[in-house]
């Protein structure tokens, strides 16, 4: 029941969220400018306070940036194979790749594992941003790019290089363990500590709306049948090759560990569609994935909330 607690709360958040867009009272220009306030200032308030809390003994050395980036690339690699086993479309193959590993961090882990394990699910999110967000921000972009054209554009893949070290979560997640790190924290005004903590919390609720109002759910059945193996391949695959990671190189921190794989089993990034759309991919099939990932992810985290502490080492 403490697994299904959470994954309740967020279910009844988003159910909300869905609702108020369909009676009409959340227009598309007023979602939009609920975002940019989330990615902008309340997401990175968000990941900067569990950031000043870092502590060097949760990553184990290495051992955290080798279990989450040979997580990645197998499973990126396992995307191709499959994409290709299935006679997938250049376009499809590279939607496929670039969406393999990219999870919802944000607007979806950082709120569950709140509810989950508290302020510590934060430490654990700023961590993985700061550790992996800059390979998932870059590679996946690279690998579509390969699968699309069959060869590399350097101007395309520097301007995402460059996208990424701009992106102000990513920088907000560096800065803060960088502040822990140099014990740097203590020179920060307690006020504006507190203003930026009372802005964090604000976050939560008001992602789990916009991702309720952005879902689409009424081709749900059909789509699925399509785009079931790049949705497993997320939500079930990426997290059990986590486990596996850690058992070859494992954390001090046993809860870490469970926090990471979580993390890696939340549904696909919302912006994968935004990706599809500006490169030329199959962006139909991205958008197809991402609401049926979003749903069925829920079932599947929850069952990640369950397992996943018998199951890490």
């Amino acid at each position: 029941m403490q697994a299904l607690g959470p994954i309740i709360a967020l279910m009844l958040i988003m159910s909300l969220g869905w609702f108020i867009k369909q009676k009409g009272y959340l227009d598309e220009h007023t979602e939009g400018k609920i975002n940019w306030l989330l990615f902008r200032i309340l997401m990175p308030c968000s990941i900067f306070s569990a950031g000043i809390r870092f502590r060097a003994d949760l990553i184990g050395g290495w051992n955290f940036m080798l279990a989450i980036y040979s997580s990645f690339i197998f499973v990126m690699i396992l995307s191709l194979v499959l994409s290709r086993l299935r006679g997938l479309t250049p376009e499809r193959t590279a939607t496929s790749v670039m969406m393999s590993i990219r999870g919802n961090v944000l607007y979806v882990a950082l709120p569950l594992l709140f509810l989950y394990i508290g302020e510590q699910g934060k430490e654990m999110i700023a961590l993985y941003v700061a550790v992996g967000m800059l390979f998932y921000n870059f590679f996946p972009i690279l690998a579509a790019q390969i699968c699309l054209a069959g060869r590399l554009s350097w101007k395309k893949l520097l301007s995402s290089l460059v996208a990424s070290l701009k992106n102000p979560v990513l920088l907000a997640g560096f800065a803060g363990i960088l502040c822990a790190i140099a014990g740097l924290v203590r020179f920060i005004p307690q006020p504006v500590l507190q203003a930026i903590n009372m802005l964090s919390q604000s976050a939560t609720g008001l992602a789990l709306l916009v991702i309720g109002a952005s879902l689409e759910l009424s081709r749900l059945r059909t789509d699925l049948k399509v785009c079931w193996i790049d949705v497993m391949l997320k939500v079930v695959v990426l997290p059990a090759c986590l486990c596996l990671a850690f058992h070859i190189w494992p954390l001090a921190s046993r809860e870490g560990m469970i926090a990471a794989v979580i993390i890696s089993s939340v549904s696909h990034a919302f912006n994968c569609y935004i990706f599809a759309y500006g490169m030329g991919m199959d962006y139909r099939y991205a958008s197809s994935t991402l609401a049926c990932a979003t749903v069925l992810g829920l079932g599947t985290t929850a069952v990640w909330l369950g397992i996943a502490p018998v199951l890490v080492p």
